[in-house]
């Protein structure tokens, strides 16, 4: 896992911030550097380019689920309330960062950055790992379904996403966490038995 020096967290938080409130085509070094109120030289010496800021983010992204989501595999909740609290959380920290959403669901802006397609495989990947075990505890606990896990984690992330992909084409106009919570009740009836 990356450590950031304080800079770097001050210069990806105000990417974030350009991101949502002026679109990602408009996050440059230039901007940036106003933003924070530094030269671009200062920005250069953190970061070499865009692409790796934006990289950074996904990184920061991963760094930050990963921990969350070990924290709440980790718990004695029953596999259900893991799952939920997962489901929920990701609807809570997309509702705090827009610019998070803005980043994480533009695959097709990063074509051929492979250090960004990277970072996103390897965060879906731990969170199908930690996800795929709370499954199978609920399972094992008797609450849910006896489906293949891979299956039901792929239909717990695809609404997820579904949601905020929803959400940010409606430019971010519906209470994500309200609907998040409606989606999760309509979710848990599907996987439970």
């Amino acid at each position: 896992m990356t450590e950031w020096t304080n800079r770097q967290k001050e210069i990806i938080n105000a990417a974030l911030e350009i991101i949502s409130t002026m679109g990602i085509q408009n996050l440059t070094i230039k901007t940036l550097s106003k933003w924070i109120n530094v030269t671009d030289g200062a920005i250069y010496r953190h970061f070499k380019s865009k692409e790796e800021i934006l990289t950074s983010i996904a990184e920061f992204f991963k760094a930050s689920s990963t921990e969350l989501l070990n924290r709440i595999v980790s718990s004695r909740e029953p596999g259900i309330n893991k799952i939920k609290a997962f489901f929920l959380g990701r609807c809570r920290q997309f509702s705090e960062n827009r610019g998070l959403v803005l980043v994480m669901f533009s695959e097709d802006i990063f074509k051929g950055n492979e250090a960004y397609q990277k970072k996103i495989y390897e965060t879906i990947h731990s969170h199908k790992k930690l996800l795929i075990e709370a499954i199978v505890q609920g399972q094992k606990e008797g609450i849910l379904e006896e489906i293949e896990p891979e299956h039901m984690f792929m239909a717990v992330m695809g609404a997820l996403r579904l949601l905020v992909t929803r959400w940010r084409g409606a430019d971010f106009g519906f209470d994500l966490l309200k609907e998040g919570e409606k989606l999760w009740k309509s979710l848990e009836k599907l996987i439970s038995i």
